[in-house]
């Protein structure tokens, strides 16, 4: 059984490895920000920029829930995983040719 790379980047950062580090977290069951920001030590904030910026990409598939109020100001979700995370290669770029004389011999 192939399991989610976990804790890969281990550095002095909090948030070095933070995308495989939510995504082994998330793997387990739907969580709140909340919950993601006390298992990290990360404020609510900090945990909301984080899954707006880094889940863009192909690799992970994320669902989120209607945002609620909590006890404070900051607004909260219920975060899960659609699909399980794959590997994507990066596409061969195609080359420009701007003039012939350089592969003529």
């Amino acid at each position: 059984m192939k399991l989610t790379p976990h804790y890969r980047r281990t550095r002095e950062c909090p948030l070095s490895g933070i995308k495989e580090k939510i995504t082994w977290q998330l793997n387990k069951g739907p969580m709140t920000g909340q919950q993601l920001a006390d298992k990290f030590g990360l404020s609510l904030g900090r945990i909301n920029e984080v899954m707006r910026s880094s889940f863009k990409g192909d690799t992970v598939k994320l669902g989120k829930g209607e945002p609620f109020a909590t006890d404070g100001r900051a607004m909260d979700r219920l975060y899960w995983l659609e699909a399980k995370p794959r590997r994507v290669n990066a596409k061969e770029k195609t080359r420009i040719v701007f003039s012939r004389k350089h592969y003529v011999n």
